[in-house]
């Protein structure tokens, strides 16, 4: 039986045909789809089971005359909140990431370039979508909450009127191996002390910053009890990272407003109204450098030393060349100071001069 469960939309080029039998030795369960109301008919039907679902959607949004038919299938599924992760490949990032990141999907290039850490991406993912998959399955409570959402180095903080641009940002981040904590409680869940517990073991804290933010009392006590952490200066390594991702509106309070202001002159707002997917990825590698090598889900936190194909890129290509240990000296050599190396040279010396040296008795002849 395969480990994972995926979907795949693609224009069976040799792209979408070498990915599709790449996944399916690798421990994938691939259905393979060329039109996208099949794929929500067949995978995502009202009377299938979630425990059917797929842990991976993968949409090929290549150029081609369907296209946007794919991205209304990627805004479909987001809407509709599916448990599956679900992942674009683009042939133009430059032209996709911002539209697709803010329906609330995860986007990478469509390129082979670097296959190894694709593969590793596509597997992260579907392990979440797998996670996520079983939890909601009737009977998934029963198990407990995925620990793993319990300890994340990252504390993503959003309006819920917010949430598909949170759900982008993400699964961008999760695609680089970075565990987010995200808010999205389910009923029954003691949900303010996991928050409070969320925010108390991140490392790095993102606020997501727009008229409805800055109106949530909630997401404000968020804000502040990460800055109240920053102000006791705990940890000097902490970051917090204010995304103006809207411009504030009319319809913002006048409490609103003054927190607006009051943040700005503390922290410094990056500013994601304009030059979108610049900022947004200057902001995802900033937040996988703050995190650090230890936190970030991959091959050197589930064991590289047992799997030398899942090392990281550059494990593997470059040999290190340590320097070898000196051999072993004989038994009786060893142990013994530089000094005693001197003696045996002097004492030597000594001993063939001797042997040189006439005696006062040569020459004579015994009785």
């Amino acid at each position: 039986m395969s480990r994972y469960k995926a979907a795949v939309l693609d224009d069976e080029d040799q792209f979408g045909r070498t990915l599709v039998e790449t996944l399916r030795h690798i421990d994938f369960h691939v259905r393979d789809y060329r039109d996208p109301d099949t794929l929500i008919c067949e995978t995502f039907d009202a009377a299938l089971p979630i425990v059917e679902h797929p842990d991976l959607v993968i949409v090929d949004l290549k150029q081609s005359l369907n296209y946007a038919q794919k991205m209304k299938l990627v805004s479909t599924l987001t809407d509709r909140d599916v448990v599956s992760e679900i992942l674009v490949f683009s042939q133009d990032l430059s032209i996709d990431l911002e539209s697709v990141t803010k329906m609330g999907a995860g986007a990478v290039s469509r390129s082979f370039r670097d296959c190894f850490d694709l593969m590793r991406k596509l597997r992260r993912l579907a392990e979440i979508g797998k996670r996520r998959r079983l939890y909601r399955s009737p009977g998934g409570h029963a198990h407990g909450i995925d620990s793993s959402r319990l300890h994340r180095p990252v504390f993503l903080s959003f309006s819920h009127h917010d949430l598909s641009l949170a759900t982008g940002f993400r699964r961008n981040l999760e695609t680089l191996g970075v565990p987010v904590w995200y808010s999205t409680i389910d009923p029954g869940d003691h949900w303010r002390d996991r928050v409070k517990d969320g925010i108390d073991q991140a490392s790095v804290f993102v606020a997501l910053i727009t008229d409805s933010y800055l109106d949530s009392p909630y997401c404000v006590g968020e804000f502040m009890r990460f800055h109240a952490r920053l102000d006791s200066g705990e940890d000097p390594a902490l970051l917090l990272l204010p995304l103006r991702v809207r411009n504030l509106g009319a319809s913002v309070s006048d409490e609103g407003k003054a927190l607006s202001a009051s943040i700005s002159d503390r922290y410094q707002y990056v500013d994601m109204t304009t030059r979108f997917i610049d900022r947004l990825t200057a902001v995802l590698w900033q937040i996988q450098s703050a995190v650090g090598e230890d936190e970030v889900e991959g091959p050197k936190r589930r064991g590289a030393q047992q799997n030398k194909t899942a090392a990281p890129r550059l494990e593997g290509l470059v040999q290190h060349n340590y320097p070898k240990r000196p051999p072993k000296a004989p038994e009786r050599q060893r142990n013994q100071s530089p000094r005693s190396g001197v003696r045996r040279a002097v004492n030597g010396h000594l001993q063939r001069s001797a042997k040189k040296r006439p005696s006062h008795t040569d020459g004579l002849q015994k009785p």
